[in-house]
């Protein structure tokens, strides 16, 4: 990975963000035998290490409620001057009643499932994209049926 390091303060807490170009293209699914990711590399401009715990997030929840033999996607693409990351998944899903709120603090899906969290690893993960000027979205076509989390982060040129 390549950095370029330049000091920014976001949203006035003692949080430090060091602007890094990260280059997000990994290579082929090799298990489809189709790209996964764009054929040139797609940069972002933001904090390494911030977004590195955002898709950790999103995968770890894919795989805690996806069950053994079910499908995680990773999906990198560019639209216009953004990265579209998307997530996607097999797993449980989510309730169209919980949907909306999903981002919220303390938010859970099914609280007695699996290995339930405090619902504080979506709220972080929104958080950080957007002190990193993006969005974050979810879907889901209901319990059983997967779910998808959609990233969009500027793209750097």
């Amino acid at each position: 990975m390549t950095a370029q390091a330049e000091a920014t303060n976001l949203h006035r807490r003692n949080t430090e963000c060091r602007n890094r170009s990260i280059d997000v293209r990994r290579g082929p699914d090799e298990a489809q035998g189709r790209p996964l990711y764009p054929e040139r590399p797609l940069w972002l401009r933001g904090d390494e290490t911030r977004l590195e715990q955002v898709f950790v997030n999103l995968l770890l929840n894919s795989a805690k409620y996806t069950d053994v033999g079910g499908d995680i996607g990773l999906s990198i693409t560019r639209e216009g001057d953004e990265a579209l990351i998307a997530v996607r998944d097999t797993g449980i899903g989510i309730a169209a009643s919980v949907l909306p709120r999903v981002f919220d603090l303390y938010v859970q899906g099914n609280p007695s499932s699996r290995d339930g969290g405090l619902g504080l690893g979506l709220p972080l993960v929104r958080a950080l994209v957007e002190c990193h000027g993006g969005h974050v979205t979810a879907a889901s076509e209901g319990i059983g049926r997967g779910s998808e989390f959609c990233v969009r982060l500027p793209a750097f040129t």
